[in-house]
């Protein structure tokens, strides 16, 4: 539970004509966390004969990486869909001796098949939408008997058919127009002196004429079977390139992904290069592996590397002498691995001190159950938090932060229910079962002094494994006689001590007790400098000066007594809001009574069941936000210095590509 992966060193020298290959496998393997730079500075460093990716090529390979996954995001739907994951490795030289600029020629062109596939049939749908209308035009024509072709034939007289507008037609000019009206359509007949001003008004108006409807010389039913025949014409169309795209788009998607991942891999290898020696005809790749996989990497290393290969694994003791540079990979339970998110949040526990999973799994669930304890509304959070973890494990696949979230939830949630049943509460009635601890409405001190007790325990918890980390850490002038060392530890202990038999026993301390209790652990932290110095060869008794020191050390102990204290008060906000919690159930149970005082009614369950859903929504996330302060704060600030480097292997981050060698 408490254990970590065992990292150690590992350096591998390959010829340069194999270090591509050598790099594709490990890229794919997610074996080796690379150096992420070249520490011996009197090494030489050279480019290899044979780069993946020569330095002047790779702006072109970010904008074909760039023109492949706007591609492959256009396509949309069509990618989930079409997406399989096929080896594309078969080869692995076959893709390094590539013509960069051909590809990305090749990708523009590929990139603007969408566009031009949108454009095209947009403006065949535009003209189709337009004779569409026309077709329902010329049957309300046909339907009212008009045809606009006689008309068209009169020397002395002109016409206007138009569609009315919400405002009706416009005032006649003259008494000389005749207006054939219909629903929603006119029919204008005047004098040909008129057709200049007479349409002008109409337009103004939103009357505007439909003149258009059938062409010059069409009869209303020739100009029917035209549209109609233009129609199957853009429909046939249509089909073809519809057709013609959904066979192609697979291997324009399959052709795009292929360009993708090798310039992808290309520039991922280059940016690792910082980090590897290059001397003559050897490359020398130096990082870091989980001794488990070592055997995985000499298998690996022996079917690549066909000129062979040189590699050495460090021993414990020789990869521990390079620890503030050693990866971490944290290897927790199954139930500890998701609050690994939590501590991460403050940083990778260093190799020189304890991986706090455990105690931040412990004090998160505590602390949150002492404020959200409720059976019905914890069983809630566990089954979204269960939900959480379905869904994050079904749309991002293996452990992801989603899935993480969702695991923290879901303890949180039995957390919650456990306190629940001690609480004697579901879904914010405490009448449904009886309480086996307490109602914290009844006894609110006894809550009060419960958040306290735990949060004493989780301070001088903190404390104790700063001391292990400062041991670790070879601080051991910190660890024994630090502030927070030894003598914080001895001086908070004995606050408990002294608090816990006052509480317990009614017993209350006299002032001798404290004072021979507190000199010793005082004494001890006044005396840092010298004590140092003599015990463990110290440069000087005061590091800054004597005035200096004496100031630090009154400041020393102000903070060891009001400090510790401080810390310790403020856990009282865990009862606090677990007061707040039940507070609000009260509210909604009595706003249940005002609208049906039996509780039965559909008024009533309805104010329950909203109270409850604003409650599990509202309490859960400030609950969560201070359990995570009193956490961060309180509890890791004691200890905990994060300044680990996590284990990340090398990789190429691909999901499951294509073989598109072929075009």
């Amino acid at each position: 539970m408490f254990t970590r992966a065992d990292i150690r060193r590992v350096s591998i020298a390959v010829t340069t004509d194999d270090y591509g290959a050598l790099m594709v496998s490990l890229g794919r393997s997610r074996l080796v966390h690379l150096e992420k730079k070249v520490y011996d500075v009197d090494a030489e460093k050279s480019m290899p004969a044979v780069n993946p990716l020569p330095a002047a090529a790779m702006g072109t390979a970010e904008k074909i990486v760039e023109t492949a996954e706007r591609f492959i995001s256009e396509a949309g739907e069509s990618l989930r869909k079409l997406t399989r994951s096929v080896e594309i490795f078969s080869s692995i030289h076959s893709f390094f001796d590539r013509d960069s600029e051909s590809d990305l020629r090749e990708a523009e062109r590929t990139g603007r098949k969408i566009a031009q596939y949108n454009k095209i049939r947009s403006s065949i749908l535009r003209e189709k939408n337009i004779l569409e209308q026309k077709i329902e035009e010329i049957s309300r024509m046909q339907t009212r008997g008009i045809d606009l072709e006689p008309l068209r034939q009169l020397r002395f007289v002109s016409y206007i058919y138009s569609k009315n507008h919400d405002a009706g037609l416009p005032v006649p000019l003259d008494s000389r127009i005749f207006t054939l009206r219909a629903t929603g359509y006119s029919l204008l007949l005047f004098p040909r002196e008129l057709e200049q001003n007479l349409p002008g008004v109409m337009r103004a108006t939103g009357n505007g004429g439909l003149d258009y409807i059938t062409g010059q010389g069409n009869t209303a039913d020739a100009e029917s079977a035209a549209v109609t025949a233009r129609l199957k014409e853009l429909e046939r169309r249509l089909d073809r390139i519809d057709s013609f795209y959904k066979k192609f788009l697979p291997r324009w998607i399959e052709r795009m992904e292929y360009l993708g991942t090798v310039y992808s891999i290309m520039l991922a290898i280059r940016a690792a290069e910082q980090g590897i020696l290059f001397s003559g005809k050897i490359a020398v790749i130096n990082g870091w592996i989980d001794l488990r996989d070592e055997k995985k990497l000499e298998s690996l290393l022996k079917g690549v590397c066909s000129g062979g290969y040189y590699i050495k694994t460090a021993s414990r003791l020789e990869s521990m002498r390079l620890r503030y540079r050693m990866p971490v990979l944290l290897r927790n339970s199954r139930f500890l691995r998701p609050f690994e998110l939590l501590v991460k949040m403050m940083g990778v526990p260093g190799n020189s001190e304890v991986d706090p999973t455990p105690a931040a799994a412990a004090a998160y669930l505590l602390i949150f159950g002492v404020m959200f304890g409720d059976l019905g509304q914890g069983l809630v959070l566990a089954f979204t938090g269960l939900l959480l973890i379905r869904y994050g494990s079904k749309k991002y696949g293996g452990r992801n932060s989603v899935s993480d979230a969702g695991g923290i939830l879901a303890w949180c949630g039995f957390s919650s229910a456990v306190f629940g049943i001690l609480y004697g509460s579901v879904f914010s009635s405490e009448h449904i079962i009886p309480a086996l601890l307490f109602h914290p409405m009844e006894q609110m001190m006894q809550l009060l002094l419960m958040a306290v007790m735990a949060g004493a325990l989780f301070i001088f918890l903190g404390l104790l494994l700063n001391v292990v980390n400062s041991i670790m850490a070879y601080r051991y002038a910190e660890s024994f006689f630090g502030l927070r060392g030894l003598p914080g530890v001895a001086v908070y202990g004995l606050f408990m001590f002294f608090a816990g038999r006052f509480i317990l026993f009614d017993h209350p301390p006299r002032l001798g007790q404290l004072a021979a209790a507190f000199a010793v652990p005082a004494a001890v932290f006044c005396l840092r400098g010298p004590l140092e110095y003599f015990l463990f060869r110290g440069s000087h008794p005061f590091h800054d000066g004597l005035f200096a020191y004496v100031v630090e050390t009154l400041i020393g102990i102000m903070e060891i007594f009001s400090g510790f204290l401080g810390s310790t008060v403020s856990y009282i906000r865990a009862g606090a809001f677990a007061l707040s919690h039940a507070g609000l159930g009260i509210a909604v149970f009595t706003l249940a009574g005002i609208v049906d005082p039996s509780l039965t009614g559909p008024g009533a369950l309805a104010v329950i069941i909203t109270g409850n859903i604003f409650i599990i929504l509202l309490e859960g996330l400030v609950c969560g936000i201070q359990s995570m302060r009193l956490e961060f704060y309180e509890f890791f600030g004691k200890f905990f210095t994060g300044d680990g480097i996590e284990f990340v292997p090398f990789s190429f981050g691909l999901k499951g590509v294509k073989d598109g060698g072929g075009k």
